[in-house]
């Protein structure tokens, strides 16, 4: 078509180039998703504590009664002294008028101390149903003090949860940003 004709038929105006918003949202996309990452480990750390204060704890030498719902728990040996050595203990539980349960090894190693308590995970149980257990353990070693054992869900689960939930905010914020900004580009360069 020529330059007569195009002004007669009126030509479609000069294409502009795709607007520079998509480098921005894209931008503020990645920094949304770096922020939701910390806010979560932030907030998963902080309700940590939580979980440790939410225990059910008795005292090595002397037992007592706990009331625990069902599924595997966690056995975690605390000492006011805030030794690294756990002692040998003989650790038994039992429903309430019931036959003792099969205490096994602690699969991996957690420890804390965080929220007034210092402990370290020694052992695990499954527990059949809600209800109470009579918790008993004796250290091997009669110089053992002012130590109990605390029983409750696990607490590495949760430390992998947090982790994990970080690394995807983070992960699902680059992705969308990145994609976004190399659409743009694109759009741009057409």
């Amino acid at each position: 078509m020529s330059d007569e004709a195009a002004r007669a038929f009126g030509a479609p105006p000069p294409a502009r180039p795709a607007s520079r918003a998509g480098y921005w949202v894209g931008g503020l996309l990645i920094g949304l998703g770096v922020l939701a990452a910390v806010l979560w480990a932030i907030w998963g750390f902080a309700r940590f504590g939580d979980a440790i204060d939410d225990l059910a704890r008795v005292p090595v030498g002397d037992g007592g009664v706990v009331e625990l719902s069902a599924g595997r728990k966690a056995i975690y040996y605390e000492r006011f002294d805030a030794q690294d050595r756990v002692p040998a203990l003989r650790i038994a539980i039992r429903p309430v008028g019931g036959r003792p349960l099969k205490i096994e090894d602690h699969s991996g190693s957690v420890s804390y101390a965080l929220s007034g308590h210092t402990g370290q995970s020694v052992a695990s149980v499954r527990i059949p149903r809600d209800g109470r257990y009579a918790l008993t353990a004796r250290a091997t070693d009669p110089a053992v003090t002012d130590a109990e054992l605390a029983i409750g869900k696990g607490l590495g689960n949760r430390i992998v949860r947090i982790i994990v939930g970080a690394i995807l905010l983070v992960i699902v914020g680059v992705v969308a940003g990145t994609v976004l900004i190399v659409v743009t580009q694109r759009r741009r360069a057409a």
